[in-house]
């Protein structure tokens, strides 16, 4: 029988991009949005942030003699 040397189950990676607003807001943009956001851990007022899952649920084996290539930057 030939069984996997490495076997990985529902893998997954994700990453927080956080984005700040490019430019001024007015002071009022700013004490509203502080008021808006009250409550939150935020330290910039004008920023946002997203998800972005680089792998989500992946599963694979594999077995003696196999070769694999990871490619991507870093």
């Amino acid at each position: 029988m030939n069984t996997p040397v490495i076997c990985a189950e529902r893998l997954s990676k994700r990453y927080r991009i956080t984005h700040k607003a490019r430019g001024r807001a007015s002071l009022r943009d700013a004490i509203a949005e502080k008021f808006h956001r009250a409550g939150t851990m935020t330290p910039d007022a004008f920023q946002s942030t997203e998800q972005f899952w680089a792998l989500k649920d992946l599963s694979f084996e594999i077995h003696r003699g196999e070769v694999i290539g990871i490619i991507g930057r870093n």
